[in-house]
């Protein structure tokens, strides 16, 4: 490669690291990470690996702000930031459906916290296919995730991918745009579990904290605000919450702790708190401590500066 030149990948599942091994000039491999559909998402993570240089993270960066996007830093990890944050959430959102707990709820919950639309109809945008590829490569590398379940492969099975084929947790076939998938039957249990509104947000919640707390354990990215705007922009969590570090905060990391040992003992130990989520509730810490933890869903919220705005 000529002395300028920074190979770049779009890549959502492989490692840079194990891009870059083979090469001469490794500190010249950058993760350029867009989100679908590209001109709609402004969110772009630059994926630094262990070897690549400031020359090229500064070119990466300089690069996204000139097409308009807006990047975040992250290291090289598993599922980088973003992906890594929702896959749990979506993987219990399917464990809840093959649960017998009605899609409508499971979604309706989510909508009705903030989210522009719940998980299930998310993977039907996404496409099943997609979401069940990167959950496979990633189960192996993030053990805590605990066991997936066969419900997509038997989706996939049956052609059901989501929009992009008609069918999939909705169907969006003509007339019935909006309605769920009428065949999806066979794969739940004959007498449903009663929705529990609070237990499902729960669930689902507090796994997107319990792995944001983890990318901020294992310094994927260095600053909550990093965390909580890559979410709120590339996923558009509930702004108003403020992300789940802040919303964490405003829980209260003990309340949270609490939640997610309940969780553990009564669903599975992949709800385990997080090594840092447990310490910070032992000494009474926050992610934003000396800030304002609670957003107000009345009043536009503020978010402090982070690395995503001075990292150039």
């Amino acid at each position: 490669m000529r002395s300028d030149v920074v190979l770049a990948s779009n890549t959502s599942a492989l490692s840079i690291d194990a891009i870059a091994e083979s090469l001469q000039h490794p500190e010249r491999v950058v993760g350029i990470h867009f989100f679908n559909p590209v001109h709609r998402m402004q969110l772009v993570e630059i994926v630094r690996g262990t070897k690549t240089d400031a020359t090229t993270l500064n070119t990466a960066i300089a690069f996204v702000r000139q097409i308009g996007k807006l990047p975040v830093l992250v290291k090289d990890s598993p599922g980088f930031l973003v992906n890594r944050i929702l896959l749990p959430y979506l993987v219990e959102a399917v464990r809840l459906f093959a649960a017998g707990y009605r899609i409508e709820n499971i979604d309706r919950v989510m909508v009705d916290f903030g989210m522009p639309m719940g998980p299930l109809r998310l993977m039907d945008e996404v496409g099943l296919d997609v979401a069940e590829h990167v959950a496979k490569e990633l189960e192996s590398r993030l053990k805590h995730l605990g066991p997936l379940n066969d419900t997509l492969n038997k989706m996939i099975a049956k052609k059901w991918l989501g929009r992009k084929s008609g069918k999939g947790f909705y169907d969006y076939q003509s007339g019935r745009e909006g309605k769920t998938n009428s065949e999806l039957g066979d794969l739940q249990p004959a007498e449903p579990e009663i929705a529990n509104e609070g237990d499902l947000r729960d669930r689902l919640v507090l796994s997107m904290i319990n792995e944001a707390a983890r990318t901020i354990e294992e310094k994927v990215v260095e600053v909550p605000e990093d965390a909580d705007f890559a979410m709120i922009v590339g996923t558009g969590w509930a702004p108003f919450r403020g992300g789940p570090l802040r919303y964490s905060d405003h829980l209260g990391i003990a309340t949270v702790v609490s939640r997610l040992n309940n969780l553990r003992d009564r669903v599975g130990t992949y709800f385990a708190p997080c090594q840092l989520l447990a310490e910070m509730a032992n000494r009474g810490g926050s992610f934003y401590p000396e800030r304002n933890p609670i957003p107000s869903a009345e009043t536009e919220p503020q978010f402090e500066k982070g690395r995503h705005e001075s990292d150039a």
